[in-house]
């Protein structure tokens, strides 16, 4: 038979004895066999009657035999054998097991078991804060699972061992429970050209968002939970829709979209070529026109050369204010009958909220203009060359009368010498002849000319007769010049033909001599008293 040392009932991590008591050894002896069969048929610790575990764990629990075994002369065996049974008490070894892990997506069912491994049995219950939760036995429900019900759920169970020490078993999960992303709305703001950050605000999910995506009127604009503009217009502003992603336990998706309206105001901005510097005349009218881009729509204001707001209110001044179209406000100055004080600088200033901007534009008097001047040059040089020869024309007439009548008085002169040397001519001593040669123009004829103009001057008072008796000299003095033209060349054959016994004296002449003189005069050539009164007459 088999003595247990320690009892039949065990406490899992024990000591734990038995022994085999033998009262006779069969025979043969020497065939005898002794071993222990554990609780699976299993043969283990042979030729010991003792049975020793250290430390007996649950799975140690059962039917323990001793046999005692030998084998007869034809073969057979023998055996001999006892047993006995050793119970392993243990605390409540508690699991809560489902199928999701503990994962619940918001309105779906959920449902957990509390498993209880104890020996003996144990008594389970659950424990938890959570509303709406149907606990049957070990079994806990949750039939549309709200985001109230995550939290720690608590099995624990409890049994009573041999000793009268209570065993305790516990398990807990914390329940997740899932849902979709909750985007908020928001608002954003900029000035043009500054930088702006559109954050998409997620105040609730579960899992958080693994994705977003930004659009603008249906067009895929930036992804990311924000979406930065380095440098804003007014093409940026409206409103933008973020769209965030999250990915429950079981693969599936759960999304949310929010809108962010974009605020977009601009600094004024005065539109320069607008604003010009005008050349005008006084008496003019003058326009000027500011154009402003702003928003909000910017108020245009105006000041003038002195520095002093305009207001329109002024006899020649009047502002004309039309509405806006879009963000481009228009205002237009006009100056009526334009004054020297109305010349100078004037100001333009657009404001809003945000900023202002100014510009100035300039009135000036009008100058010529270069084309203009090239042709008052031109017109200048045309009038002064037609001056300088009306005056080149007055001079050369000037000098040329002037000429004439300081030839006249010197004709005058020799004139009235002549007619001294020659007053008491009575012979050929006092004729004066002139050059041979050079006979074109007639220069005897300039002398005798001189002569009876010394005549003519007695009768200076009548110009009209004298200017008859002038011409008639002229055609006299003609026939008075080849008379002496003849009266030379006959002189000089009858001074050859007679060069033996005349006294006349009648010199060659020489070169460069303007004139000879013959002291005598044949008879035969001298002036006849009619000839000589003719001419006096004259």
């Amino acid at each position: 038979m088999i003595t247990n040392t320690t009892g039949t009932v065990a406490i899992e991590g024990d000591f734990y004895a038995a022994h085999c008591d033998i009262d006779e050894i069969g025979n043969p002896v020497d065939d005898t066999e002794m071993y222990w069969l554990d609780p699976r048929g299993s043969r283990f610790n042979h030729g010991e009657l003792t049975l020793q575990m250290n430390g007996i764990f649950r799975s140690d629990g059962g039917q323990y035999v001793c046999v005692l075994s030998n084998t007869f002369y034809n073969g057979d065996y023998g055996i001999s054998q006892a047993s006995t049974y050793i119970d392993v008490q243990y605390s409540p070894d508690v699991t809560i097991k489902d199928i999701s892990g503990a994962r619940v997506i918001e309105n779906d069912r959920y449902e957990a078991n509390c498993t209880v491994d104890a020996n003996p049995t144990a008594t389970t219950t659950w424990k938890y804060t959570a509303e709406n939760v149907t606990v049957v036995d070990v079994y806990l429900t949750i039939e549309s699972a709200q985001r109230y019900h995550a939290g720690v759920y608590t099995c624990e169970s409890n049994n009573t061992l041999y000793t009268g020490d209570t065993g305790h078993g516990v398990d807990t999960i914390d329940l997740d429970v899932q849902y979709r992303p909750v985007v908020d709305d928001g608002h954003a703001y900029c000035i043009g050209g500054d930088s702006v950050d559109l954050v998409c605000v997620v105040y609730e999910a579960n899992p958080y968002p693994n994705s977003f995506t930004w659009t603008k009127d249906g067009d895929h604009v930036s992804s990311g939970q924000t979406y930065n503009i380095p440098k804003c217009d007014l093409s940026h502003a409206g409103i933008y829709t973020c769209t965030a992603a999250n990915v429950f336990h079981d693969g599936t998706e759960g999304r949310d979209e929010g809108m962010t309206e974009l605020v977009v105001h601009l600094r004024p901005t005065i539109l320069t070529d607008d604003i010009q510097t005008l050349e005008v005349e006084a008496g003019d009218n003058v326009t000027l026109v500011c154009r402003a881009d702003a928003y909000p729509v910017a108020t245009i204001s105006w000041r003038d050369n002195k520095d002093q707001p305009i207001t329109g209110d002024e006899p020649n001044r009047e502002i004309i204010t039309p509405e806006p179209e879009g963000t481009i406000s228009t205002s237009t100055l006009h100056i009526r009958d334009i004054q020297d004080s109305d010349f100078g600088e004037y100001n333009c200033t657009a404001t809003n909220e945000i900023g202002k901007d100014s510009h100035t534009g300039d009135i000036l008097r009008k100058e010529l203009s270069e084309s203009f001047l090239w042709w008052l040059l031109l017109v200048i040089l045309v009038i002064v060359v037609i001056l300088l020869i009306v005056c080149v024309a007055i001079l050369y007439l000037f000098i040329r009368n002037r000429k004439k009548s300081s030839k006249e008085s010197a004709d005058v002169t020799d004139s009235k010498k002549i007619a001294d040397e020659t007053k008491d001519v009575t012979s050929y001593d006092n004729v004066t002849l002139y050059p041979l040669s050079k006979r074109t123009p007639y220069p005897k004829q300039e002398k005798f000319s001189a002569y009876y103009a010394a005549q003519r001057s007695q009768d200076s008072q009548d110009e009209e007769k004298q200017t008859k008796d002038e011409d008639a000299d002229i055609a006299e003095n003609k026939n008075m010049y080849d008379l002496f033209d003849e009266l030379i060349d006959t002189e000089r054959q009858s001074a050859k033909s007679r060069s033996d016994d005349t006294n006349v004296d009648f010199p060659e002449r020489k070169s460069g001599q303007k004139s000879i003189v013959i002291n005598e005069i044949p008879e035969e050539y001298e002036l006849s008293s009619d000839d000589s009164t003719s001419k006096e007459g004259n």
